[in-house]
């Protein structure tokens, strides 16, 4: 899908590792004019087209469309980064015994949530942006673990759980707003492991494996595919490399 002469994305989530290769990936390759950002830690050096807001929050979120609305417009790309693997005192639990209610709930707010929350908080920018270019795009980072046809090995409890939740989420929001002429395309990309704090605990001594990725060659594959999006690929689960994934 070809951007617009004006156009515009936003990056929520942009702090982390993969989120913020894509901002910075996304203003280096110019196909869009203007590439905004949203994180819970502000910038060192201010940015006008950075907002600090919490993606847990509806009522920051909203704020932050307003803002958006007024300055822009219109939203033609939004890509969701927001995740979380572990934290201090948290870690995927490796079987049923390791469950514990309050962890479960914030990662399942997190992880599933959030995302659906941005979805809908920005769904009316990203309809202003159908025309002659195309439509919107919504775009949020899940992860093949979420997959059910996929799960041989079991484990992680909560991010499986809170990843799949998401996905039927996602599945469901793609067929609600294809409804509509000017409808988002809403798909699930799965970026692949890449080298970020999320992942490092776990790729470990694995860096040197050709299957870990760095964030910035992450990226790169991500905005290849959202490229190369029509409205056809709308409720689809694709792995970094394009290929449709199984739910």
């Amino acid at each position: 899908m070809t951007a617009s002469s004006s156009a515009t994305a936003l990056v929520i989530g942009a702090s982390g590792g993969l989120g913020q290769a894509l901002w910075q990936q996304l203003k280096a390759d110019k196909t869009y004019t203007d590439v905004l950002a949203i994180s819970r830690r502000a910038l060192v050096q201010p940015d006008p087209r950075w907002f600090q807001a919490d993606a847990t929050c509806p009522e920051q979120l909203a704020e932050v469309a307003r803002q958006v609305g007024e300055r822009f417009g219109k939203l033609d790309l939004l890509i969701n980064c927001t995740g979380m693997l572990h934290e201090t005192g948290l870690r995927p639990e490796k079987s049923l015994g390791q469950l514990h209610r309050q962890d479960f709930l914030k990662v399942m707010s997190v992880n599933a949530f959030a995302p659906l929350v941005a979805l809908q908080t920005f769904t009316p920018l990203l309809r202003k942006a159908a025309g002659s270019s195309g439509h919107g795009i919504a775009v949020t980072l899940s992860a093949m673990v979420g997959s059910i046809s996929d799960n041989r090995l079991g484990g992680w409890y909560s991010y499986r759980m809170s990843k799949a939740a998401l996905n039927m989420g996602l599945r469901n929001a793609a067929i609600e707003l294809d409804r509509y002429v000017d409808g988002p395309v809403v798909v699930a990309i799965h970026p692949g492991t890449t080298s970020t704090g999320l992942s490092e605990p776990f790729v470990g001594k694995r860096q040197n494996n050709q299957k870990v990725r760095s964030a910035a060659c992450s990226a790169v594959h991500i905005l290849h595919v959202v490229a190369g999006l029509s409205r056809e690929d709308t409720g689809k689960f694709l792995n970094w490399d394009g290929r449709e994934l199984e739910w």
